[in-house]
């Protein structure tokens, strides 16, 4: 048997069918490491997110931590109910001062009983504009203290300076 050679257009067909051989596996290959390329910076941003939040949550159990400590004294001391209300007041009392509020009146209601924990409440009416009030919910709201506005009550106050009144029960759950 005799080898024939390829004639000229048979050497073009091969070489075009290799051509798009070439390519198509190198196509291939680019969209292979295209896909693995992408699928790695989905990964790195889960990742980055990943740890964000667990940066956050550190840092919340840090503050959380030293809200702890704070509140350690109180747990200790003799009459922990009396003090807590007295806490609750204090940090009422600070966070009005710095709201540019006033504290007209302030009443403690008896300390409720629950299965697991006490709560402790206090009746405080403040005097202030619709800025300071809504600062002053959001502040209460955010705070890791364990604290909850029960009622509010805002009406307009006559004769004072500032133009509002609001009546807040606020509770503290005390453990």
């Amino acid at each position: 048997m005799r080898i024939r050679r390829l004639t000229k257009r048979e050497k073009t067909f091969v070489r075009a069918v290799l051509g798009t051989l070439v390519i198509g596996l190198a196509i291939n290959g680019g969209m292979f490491l295209f896909a693995k390329i992408s699928e790695l910076n989905r990964d790195i941003e889960r990742k980055t997110l990943l740890l964000k939040r667990h940066s956050r949550l550190i840092q919340r159990g840090e503050s959380i931590q030293s809200l702890y400590f704070n509140y350690r004294g109180i747990i200790d001391s003799k009459n922990p109910l009396e003090e807590a209300g007295t806490d609750l007041f204090k940090k009422v009392k600070s966070l009005t001062q710095s709201l540019n509020m006033t504290v007209e009146r302030v009443m403690p209601l008896p300390v409720k009983e629950r299965k697991d924990y006490k709560e402790t409440a206090l009746e405080v009416e403040l005097g202030g504009d619709l800025k300071a009030i809504f600062q002053f919910i959001n502040r209460v709201e955010d705070s890791l203290l364990f604290v909850k506005i029960v009622s509010l009550y805002i009406c307009p106050q006559g004769g004072s300076g500032l133009p509002l009144r609001c009546k807040v029960t606020l509770s503290k759950l005390f453990f």
